[in-house]
């Protein structure tokens, strides 16, 4: 898969150089990256911040600050923000620690032969974040999906259908077949280094090991940081807000969500299957640490 040939591939332990570049699913833990990167590390992300300053229509690339955080005044949350983050030259420059955007293969392209980006990314079981997305759209406000039972979603156009693997070939519309399915698996496999909502402990590790990101300005208060970041994103179940309703299986719910979602399942048990293995491959010194 051309789209992402300057990333390096995940097994390739002679090249450690490079953007990290973290691939956003909604609803699956982003949240808690981003606090630990910003608030425990103090790292310079690449996100949407851009959209929320003058300075995200700069000519230039510059590091700004928003509470305390720091920022490249660019919005990695829509194509044409990524465009312009390629035109200015993000992917060569060394000025974001990490890059942040759910549209992975349009981040890909940011990079060339001189300048690799290394990617990343937290996987959730994409029932549970169909779920998850159905009570976020109803507490912040939508009033189309405040009006609809879970069921109902699952049946109108609201309703998400295989997120992960439309967003990694980059067929956002139109039908996906099994070809799609084989191609986000092999980039999966040889691209990423896979965490897991349902292990963040174990993921954040392996994700600090593989870029050596270190806790040395302040360790002590640094580790307790991102223990909280951990700690306050498992209590809430990933989630902010007032998330209410849960979908158990052998529900018509859960059926609708699922058939919505055949290949994204599917590309989560293998997921799970590479995480495994890339425990035992890539971090066999984490194994069985807590």
């Amino acid at each position: 898969t051309k789209s992402y040939q300057y990333l390096t591939d995940v097994d390739d332990g002679s090249n450690m150089e490079g953007t990290a570049l973290f691939w956003h699913i909604p609803r699956s833990g982003g949240t808690m990256v981003k606090d630990v990167l910003t608030k425990c590390r103090k790292a310079v992300l690449a996100t949407d911040a851009g959209r929320w300053t003058d300075e995200g229509s700069a000519e230039e690339l510059k590091v700004i600050s928003i509470n305390g955080d720091k920022y490249v005044n660019v919005d990695m949350s829509t194509t044409a923000g990524i465009e312009r983050a390629k035109l200015l030259g993000l992917g060569s420059y060394e000025m974001a620690d990490v890059i942040i955007t759910a549209y992975i293969q349009q981040a890909a392209s940011l990079f060339d032969s001189q300048h690799h980006g290394r990617a990343f990314t937290l996987i959730r079981n994409p029932v549970d974040r169909a779920v998850s997305m159905y009570n976020y759209l109803k507490n912040n406000g939508n009033a189309e999906v405040k009006k609809l039972t879970v069921e109902e979603y699952a049946r109108s156009p609201h309703v998400e259908n295989n997120w992960m693997v439309r967003f990694l070939t980059g067929k956002l519309a139109g039908p996906l077949g099994d070809d799609d399915l084989i191609v986000a698996k092999e980039v999966l496999k040889n691209k990423f280094v896979i965490g897991l909502v349902d292990d963040k402990s174990t993921s954040m590790k392996r994700f600090e090991q593989y870029f050596g990101w270190a806790y040395t300005q302040n360790p002590t208060e640094q580790y307790s940081c991102r223990k909280r970041a951990i700690e306050k994103d498992a209590k809430t179940g990933v989630l902010k807000g007032s998330e209410s309703t849960e979908v158990s299986e052998g529900t018509d719910a859960y059926a609708l969500l699922y058939w919505q979602n055949q290949l994204d399942m599917d590309l989560y048990i293998y997921a799970e299957q590479l995480f495994k293995k890339q425990g035992q491959e890539l971090f066999p010194n984490l194994e069985g640490v807590q």
